[in-house]
C-alpha cells in the first residue's frame, strides 16, 4: 500500500491511497466540513503531520490493526500541515476549547486533567466514532495493543 500527499486546485492536501485495503480512505486536509460518510459506522481518523516522519510511520501499523477487526472500523487518513487545521472538522465537537469526550451536538463535559486541547496536541491525532459521533480522541504516537484497546470502544 502506497500513500502519496497532493494539493487541490485550492492548494489544500490530501491524501491518495493506492492499491489500499477497502476499509482505508484518504482523505483531504482542512475539509469545509466533516465528511458525511463519517456519519456511518465505526471510523479511525488518523490525522498525520506530512513533515513528521513518526506521524507517517503510524499509517501503516494503523492499517495492520484495524484490519483485524475485520471490516467492524473502518481507517481515514488525513494530512495536516498546522494543527489549527484539525478545527475545520473537529469543532463540531469542541476540540480547541477542550478534547470531545460526547458526540456532537450534545454538551461538553469537562475532561479529566490533562486531557489535551488543541493547543497541546501532539501528532499524530486519532479520532474515534462511532455513527458520526465522536468516542474519544489521542494524540501522539499509540503502540499496537494501545491502538487495540482504544479501537475496543466501539468494536468487541
Amino acid at each position: 500500500m502506497k500513500f502519496t500527499f497532493t494539493r487541490d486546485r485550492n492548494g489544500r492536501l490530501a491524501v491518495e491511497a493506492a492499491e489500499a485495503p477497502t476499509f482505508v480512505r484518504g482523505l483531504a486536509a482542512s475539509p469545509a466540513e466533516r465528511e458525511a460518510f463519517l456519519d456511518t459506522g465505526n471510523w479511525l481518523v488518523l490525522s498525520v503531520a506530512v513533515w513528521s516522519g513518526p506521524d507517517l510511520s503510524a499509517i501503516e501499523p494503523a492499517t495492520a490493526v484495524v484490519s483485524e477487526f475485520d471490516g467492524g472500523i473502518s481507517l481515514g487518513i488525513r494530512p495536516f500541515d498546522e494543527f489549527e487545521e484539525l478545527s475545520s472538522w473537529l469543532t463540531r465537537v469542541g476540540v480547541g476549547e477542550r478534547s470531545p469526550r460526547v458526540g456532537a451536538g450534545q454538551p461538553l463535559v469537562p475532561a479529566p486533567a490533562p486531557w489535551p486541547t488543541l493547543r497541546t496536541f501532539q501528532s499524530p491525532v486519532w479520532v474515534l466514532f462511532r455513527e458520526g459521533q465522536v468516542v474519544d480522541c489521542a494524540s501522539g504516537l499509540l503502540s499496537e495493543s494501545m491502538l487495540r484497546l482504544f479501537l475496543r470502544q466501539v468494536v468487541v
